[in-house]
């Protein structure tokens, strides 16, 4: 079961899940085409991120 409160920290930006404000990655729902900025972070995609892959949410 999952809690409340984790359930209602679940971002949805550009086709990704952000379980907790804390992970520095995401999960794709859907691909999500190349050049495309990942809202709230100051990053865009270089490729298409296929359904299901993470994605690093800061540049390093």
């Amino acid at each position: 079961m999952v809690c409340l409160s984790h359930w209602l920290y679940n971002k949805f930006m550009n086709n990704l899940i952000v379980l907790n404000k804390n992970d520095n990655v995401g999960v794709s729902q859907f691909i999500i085409p190349e050049k495309t900025k990942i809202e709230g972070h100051e990053i865009s995609t270089i490729d298409p991120i296929p359904f299901g892959h993470k994605v690093c949410l800061k540049n390093y």
